[in-house]
């Protein structure tokens, strides 16, 4: 997108068209391969968090969290039957998501959507008890909006990480649309989280930097946190999301990258 005078309008109007479209959206309008592609990016998400139990980094992160964790609330798919409080429990299965390599990924741009939503959405169902199609709702949701977000803002060359500028976006946007919160809401949850985004090199990814697999796990604390309302968002957060129009679904979920 082409900076200008009007560009931030442009961008604010872009993702409250967005936001009324997926605060409207019911799961019967979701067409029939995209739910059953939902479920598959779901399976595979939880597969690769549970790829991670053993990983020595991850033992390490579940125990300092499980010390300073509140009621328990979430479960940490990591074999042991632990449960946190629904942030701590996020963090974790966020971290461990992209651990292994295993997360799949949205092909037309660099995006891994299902990383970003899965860990949220999983810790903020299981606490609040919601059903299975609210969850598969909210998922599609969240990645449709990563998806286009993802879109809207590309690069020439391959400088910030995907997963430190995007995950707090998706997670975000899925929570939303778990909650039902109003499209003016959303969008405001949405736009606070794009300030709250990690400006991650992406060499981090070829010279082994392993914080780089924790930045997905950063991103879902801030967006299970209680929402506010469309006033707790900044200008300048309302302003740094997305520019495309709703309407047929353009970023569903593609084949594992």
């Amino acid at each position: 997108m082409t900076a200008g005078p009007d560009a931030a309008a442009r961008i604010a109007r872009g993702l409250e068209a967005l936001t009324e479209w997926s605060a409207a959206l019911r799961w019967s309008d979701v067409p029939e391969p995209i739910r059953r592609r939902a479920a598959v990016v779901l399976a595979d998400d939880l597969a690769a968090i549970v790829a991670a139990r053993d990983e020595p980094e991850m033992s390490a992160l579940t125990d300092g969290m499980a010390r300073s964790s509140g009621r328990p609330e979430a479960t940490v798919f990591n074999g042991r039957g632990l449960r946190l409080d629904r942030y701590s429990a996020a963090t974790v299965n966020g971290s461990a998501a992209d651990w292994c390599e295993l997360d799949e990924g949205y092909r037309r741009v660099i995006c891994h959507a299902g990383l970003y939503c899965v860990p949220a959405l999983l810790a903020e169902a299981e606490a609040t008890g919601a059903s299975g199609e609210d969850l598969l709702r909210a998922l599609v949701i969240g990645y449709e909006t990563a998806g286009r977000v993802a879109r809207a803002f590309t690069w020439s060359t391959l400088t910030l990480h995907p997963h430190g500028s995007l995950a707090a976006v998706g997670a975000a946007a899925t929570v939303a649309a778990l909650r039902r919160l109003p499209a003016a809401t959303a969008a405001a949850a949405i736009g606070s989280a794009a300030t709250m985004v990690v400006p991650g090199p992406f060499n981090h990814t070829v010279e082994g930097a392993l914080v780089r697999n924790v930045w997905p796990g950063s991103a879902p604390g801030p967006a299970c946190a209680p929402s506010t309302g469309p006033r707790s968002a900044s200008p300048a957060g309302r302003r740094a999301c997305t520019t495309s129009t709703p309407g047929r679904s353009r970023a569903t979920p593609t084949r594992p990258s």
